[in-house]
């Protein structure tokens, strides 16, 4: 049965996914400790990671140690490329961040948390649209939202 080009995009992103996964986890890896990790042949982890690195998503860091034989270059999670906002609303303070693709935050604001609902999404929003300003065209990967505790879902 031939692979449709629907199938080898899927497989593609499974493989991209676990990859990350991997990294995110072990924080440092070679081709080799992903391929035995995963799974997956050395070849796959190849063609994976060097779309991962065309994307910005994952850079090599330096040479593992080695007992012999080729030494193997550590991969890690591109941290300077991607980023992403995070907004977590609490009933007395809000904190809205900017985080690398590891989840190192790089930088955080902070306010009092206004009483009202729509208040609280108009300051938000500054804050966001400000971070937003500073990360190059490209960079930012999502913008997501916490609230803890109750929530009224018509406001």
């Amino acid at each position: 049965m031939a692979d449709s080009p629907g199938r080898r995009q899927t497989q593609q992103s499974v493989h991209q996914a676990m990859v990350l996964r991997l990294l995110r986890r072990h924080r440092s890896l070679s081709r080799v400790d992903i391929a035995k990790r995963s799974g997956l042949s050395e070849a796959s982890v190849s063609r994976t990671v060097l779309h991962l690195v065309k994307e910005h998503l994952v850079s090599e860091q330096g040479i593992a140690r080695t007992t012999g034989g080729r030494p193997a270059v550590l991969l890690q999670l591109d941290e300077q490329h991607r980023r992403s906002i995070g907004a977590d609303i609490h009933g007395w303070e809000t904190r809205v961040s900017v985080a690398t693709l590891s989840g190192r935050i790089i930088e955080n604001c902070y306010f009092k948390t206004p009483a009202d609902p729509m208040k609280t999404l108009d300051v938000v929003n500054e804050h966001v649209e400000r971070l937003r300003e500073r990360i190059p065209d490209g960079g930012l990967d999502g913008v997501g939202v916490s609230c803890r505790g109750l929530v009224n879902t018509r406001t």
